[in-house]
């Protein structure tokens, strides 16, 4: 999935305006190709998805299409207030990328498993979920 999304991300950036890609330290090895090709729409954040939303927040804003990419549980439990209200409660064009679905991150424990994730965010009206 997550060298699909990277392929993807690529030949969108190809066709449109290329989007501002925002990541919580993590995609080492996998968004390598679109970091050298767009330096400048990269950002990795930090370990902080929170900051993270509202900082996609605020440039969709501007009619800028940004990609928030996260492990799953961190793109939704951990940020769920700035999903809430930075992002469905002002309607913006923010596509949250989460990758490690279910137990995929099994031995690092509870705390990165994604199994509540898609529960919670589904009932958010203005979420689509893919």
């Amino acid at each position: 999935m997550r060298k699909f999304f990277v392929e993807a991300l690529l030949n969108y950036s190809n066709k449109n305006n290329v989007p501002l890609i925002l990541t919580g330290d993590l995609g080492y090895s996998v968004l390598e190709p679109f970091k050298e090709k767009y330096p400048d729409n990269f950002i990795n954040v930090g370990v902080m998805e929170q900051s993270m939303m509202s900082i996609a927040a605020g440039i969709s804003s501007q009619n800028k299409k940004v990609f928030a990419y996260s492990i799953a549980n961190f793109a939704t439990f951990r940020a769920l207030e700035q999903l809430r209200l930075d992002i469905s409660y002002h309607n913006l064009d923010v596509c949250v990328v989460g990758v490690g679905a279910g137990f995929q991150y099994g031995s690092a424990g509870y705390s990165h498993w994604a199994v509540e994730d898609l529960a919670i965010v589904s009932g958010m009206e203005k979420f689509r979920i893919f």
